[in-house]
């Protein structure tokens, strides 16, 4: 997409092509290692609270673009910031489902419960911040994360084989009746976390939809090719630039306040269909090509972004629910 990015813009993606050219190249290859190189990287650039919340999606999708499991680092430190994390520590942002955690009062104490399969940065988090429902409706929960609480059970994450995703530790979160204080219940921003969630999310996917047509395109320059298949490369086109768009609207009218279900819901269920299209396309024109693991890799990607932080039904619910009205 061409556009003339403001000065605060410019500065956050010159900073994250700063952190993809001299600070990747040298993290370690995967796991908790990569991750905590890569939060310290993000971290010490300021690139986990930009100016606006389109400058950090503008981030997102470029890192998306080279190093998916990094961009995912980024948003888990952005929402983290956005929720009022303290700096220099890694803490995850549990936006499940919901429905997935309650809070509800038990002999005169607030008790958690609830599960999440799949949060990143799960194994080295030192505090959660928890969406879950209440009589009083969606609240935020703020609590620090000590796996041996009891009624708090973390175990394994989802498995990532053949994910460039997998370079990350995830983990899951099990809430069996836990205590929490009263004044660790925050309400009035769960819903403008959730929208930048769907954000960061869709900034991911279109990130992962522009390095599948960059890498395909690039296995077709030079040689002869059918008009199918210059077809699909323009269909790839379309995806990739309507995902970019369609993220980046969304994260503009946050910016502008309120709430944008109807926006960041949408954007978040299109990038994620459109990434899956186009690195299937990608696959289909550059199956033969050196590339195509990673073009593997781009596909399985995009396939879990979709379901990641709720996926098709959750995501058109929230579309239905604001365009009706409803609570």
């Amino acid at each position: 997409m061409d556009f003339d990015p403001s000065p605060g813009q410019a500065r956050a993606l010159a900073v994250a092509r700063d952190v993809l050219g001299v600070a990747l190249p040298s993290f370690p290859p995967g796991g908790e290692p990569f991750a905590r190189a890569a939060h310290a990287a993000l971290e010490a650039r300021g690139l986990f609270a930009p100016e606006s919340l389109l400058s950090s999606a503008l981030v997102v999708t470029e890192l998306a673009a080279a190093s998916p499991p990094l961009a995912v680092v980024a948003l888990s430190g952005s929402l983290f910031a956005r929720g009022g994390g303290p700096d220099g520590r890694i803490g995850s942002v549990v936006l499940a489902e919901r429905g997935a955690f309650t809070v509800e009062s038990r002999g005169g104490a607030l008790v958690l419960g609830g599960r999440a399969p799949s949060i990143p940065l799960l194994p080295l988090a030192s505090e959660l911040l928890i969406r879950a429902e209440s009589s009083d409706g969606a609240v935020l929960v703020r609590a620090p994360f000590d796996p041996k609480a009891q009624g708090l059970h973390a175990g394994d994450g989802p498995v990532l084989d053949g994910l460039s995703l997998g370079a990350l530790p995830w983990g899951a979160l099990v809430a069996d009746g836990v205590a929490i204080a009263d004044g660790a219940i925050e309400r009035g921003s769960v819903e403008e976390l959730e929208d930048a969630k769907n954000v960061l999310i869709a900034a991911i996917a279109a990130g992962v939809a522009r390095r599948a047509f960059t890498l395909a395109v690039a296995g077709l320059e030079g040689g002869a090719r059918s008009q199918s298949v210059e077809f699909s490369a323009a269909d790839m086109a379309v995806d990739v630039d309507a995902a970019a768009l369609s993220t980046n609207r969304a994260a503009w009218a946050c910016d502008r306040g309120g709430s944008h279900a109807i926006e960041t819901a949408s954007a978040k269920l299109f990038a994620g269909a459109a990434a899956t299209r186009v690195a299937h396309r990608a696959l289909g024109i550059a199956a033969d090509s050196s590339d195509a693991s990673e073009l593997r890799r781009c596909y399985l990607d995009a396939q879990f972004l979709e379901l990641f932080g709720g996926g098709e039904r959750e995501q058109e619910n929230r579309i239905a629910s604001a365009l009706l009205e409803e609570s």
